[in-house]
C-alpha cells in the first residue's frame, strides 16, 4: 500500500494507509504514522462509501461516495 496526496489547492494532505480499507489523513510534511501533531482525521471504506472523521475542531464526521471527495473534505481544515 503507498500513500495518497490530495490534489486540493489549498493544504497538502497525505493518506496514509492503515489497512486496505482504513486510512490515516496527515500534512504531508508529518515524517511518519506517530506523529499524531498532524493527523487531520480518518478515512474508511464502508461498502463504496468513505466516511470520513476529520479530528479538529469542530469534530466531524460525514459520508461521501468517492476517495477523491473524501480527501478533499480536509482541504478546509484550518
Amino acid at each position: 500500500m503507498s500513500d495518497i496526496v490530495s490534489d486540493a489547492p489549498h493544504r497538502e494532505v497525505i493518506a496514509q494507509p492503515i489497512n486496505e480499507h482504513e486510512w490515516q489523513v496527515c500534512a504531508n510534511r508529518a515524517g511518519s504514522i506517530e506523529d499524531t501533531q498532524a493527523v487531520f482525521g480518518y478515512i474508511s471504506e464502508l461498502g463504496g462509501t468513505y466516511e470520513v472523521h476529520v479530528l479538529h475542531t469542530p469534530e466531524t464526521r460525514q459520508y461521501v461516495p468517492t476517495f477523491k471527495e473524501a480527501m478533499d473534505c480536509f482541504g478546509v481544515v484550518t
